[in-house]
């Protein structure tokens, strides 16, 4: 009821005191998910047109590549026409970031700065109030779609340790809604911007998200203490979410620690992991420890939510109005199906234009119906590009193979496997049941799925810590770059 209340009536009435338009745009993102895909291509085209024009136009970046190129928005005339564009890259924004990179036009009060919780490097991005308008609505569209969330419902996140270094997110102030406008009347600082925010970001997420965000795990690595881990048990059965959105690593540990234990399966509805891809096994295993349903989404920090799953959960569907998602391999696009880089254009960041940015993931897009009736095409994602390994074969080996492989192991715990030089290989691997793997045997299956023979170094450990971005690499690959 609470839910419903706030749904349909109390969110879009107290929208209309502010500047916002976030509800608007969710309403209207949701009737676009059962257009016909045609319609949704000519959307997107026009959506593209209008930001390749614009970024010429007011951005020195994309202006001096136009110049320097010959290439001239009119130049690109149809869809096919656009990987005759440069590819953007992390390296690049960094190098022109800000005023390169950011449109002359657009005001810098009205700027907010995104940093990226990126796994092997962090990405500083621009977002102004329209573009954060939209992020909000395909947040909310996302949770919708993939998993029946609604406003008002309860959800809680346990964000990477990177959260708590960068940010200072150490989880859900103390401080109530109530208490802190008491304290705002007490010192007078109810013209203060800052308190203002502050109360506003409150309401949203005590209120009307009704969001709790438990502490990262720390540095305890991929085991952490059964105590510790049991103190979120405890809280997830008390808060009771509808929605539980973690790092795939905590999510694992959570839900091993329930099924060894015979616990009760926790009372979560909706399971979905956040800053990393999960790959088949894990997510058995990650299912198995709630009541239920595991869901995906995928999005990043600078640039929100941009595809969901759907009830069918295989693949997701691409947010076909706000980005352009393509997958390319030697910078040309790849057949239906195949695997890639994932480019994305933001169709919707015009503070900061990022057209045809190789965002370090890998996956492919496949473009059959689906049974649910959605017309967009569907994307798989695969790993990030760095954990990608092309063996001197040029066999292609994702994260998620390597992981259903050492998860579909009894001798495995947890695993990271560093690829020192094409052909030599070393794995870290906590043993699960007291035993570690017998090393011909992991050399034989290793050398099947690289097509040739391995050098494997192998070395039992307790724990494997989390990387510098609070993340957690499974694989580490040096012949990566081969895929382009």
């Amino acid at each position: 009821m609470y839910s419903q209340l706030l749904h349909h009536a109390a969110m879009p009435a107290l929208l209309r005191m502010t500047r916002s338009r976030f509800w608007a745009h969710y309403r209207r993102m949701l009737r676009l998910e059962r257009k016909p895909l045609e319609q949704l291509r000519s959307l997107q085209w026009n959506r593209f047109q209008a930001l390749l024009k614009h970024a010429c136009e007011q951005v020195p970046y994309y202006r001096d590549r136009s110049r320097e190129s010959g290439l001239r928005p009119h130049d690109i005339a149809s869809p096919d026409d656009i990987p005759r564009l440069a590819i953007l890259t992390k390296r690049q924004i960094q190098r022109h970031f800000p005023d390169g990179i950011t449109a002359e036009n657009t005001h810098r009060d009205d700027w907010q700065y995104v940093s990226t919780r990126g796994t092997a490097d962090r990405l500083m991005a621009i977002h102004d109030f329209a573009k954060r308008d939209t992020v909000r609505a395909a947040a909310v569209r996302a949770a919708d779609l993939g998993g029946g969330y609604r406003v008002g419902m309860k959800s809680v996140e346990i964000p990477p340790n990177i959260c708590n270094i960068v940010c200072g997110d150490e989880g859900e102030p103390m401080e109530g809604v109530l208490r802190h406008a008491w304290n705002m009347t007490r010192s007078g600082t109810w013209r203060d911007r800052r308190e203002i925010g502050n109360l506003r970001g409150l309401i949203e997420r005590r209120w009307i998200y009704r969001r709790r965000t438990y502490p990262p795990f720390g540095t305890h690595g991929t085991n952490l203490p059964q105590d510790q881990l049991r103190e979120y048990i405890d809280r997830l059965q008390r808060d009771r979410p509808y929605m539980l959105k973690a790092l795939p690593t905590y999510l694992l540990q959570i839900a091993r620690h329930v099924t060894t234990h015979h616990l009760e399966p926790l009372p979560v509805r909706i399971i979905k992991p956040m800053g990393a891809s999960v790959s088949m096994k894990m997510r058995q295993f990650i299912q198995a420890g709630f009541t239920g349903q595991y869901r995906e989404d995928y999005g990043s920090a600078e640039f929100g939510d941009m595809a969901c799953d759907c009830d069918q959960r295989d693949g997701l569907h691409i947010f076909m109005d706000l980005f352009l998602i393509e997958i390319v391999r030697g910078g040309r696009p790849v057949p239906d199906g195949e695997l890639g880089k994932i480019l994305i254009t933001d169709l919707s960041n015009f503070a900061m234009p990022m057209i045809r940015y190789e965002i370090g993931d890998v996956g492919r897009i496949v473009c059959d119906a689906c049974p649910c009736g959605r017309a967009a095409p569907r994307l798989y994602v695969e790993g990030r590009l760095q954990d990608t390994i092309v063996s001197q074969t040029g066999a292609i080996v994702t994260n998620d193979q390597l992981m259903n492989y050492f998860y579909s192991r009894e001798d495995t715990d947890q695993f990271q496997l560093c690829e020192n030089q094409p052909g030599r290989m070393e794995l870290i691997v906590v043993p699960a049941n007291g035993h570690s793997p017998d090393p011909t045997e992991l050399k034989r299956d290793l050398g099947t799925l690289f097509q040739h023979q391995i050098d494997l170094a192998i070395h039992p450990v307790k724990t494997i810590p989390a990387e510098a971005s609070g993340k957690f690499r499974f694989v580490k690959s040096a012949s990566y770059q081969r895929l382009g």
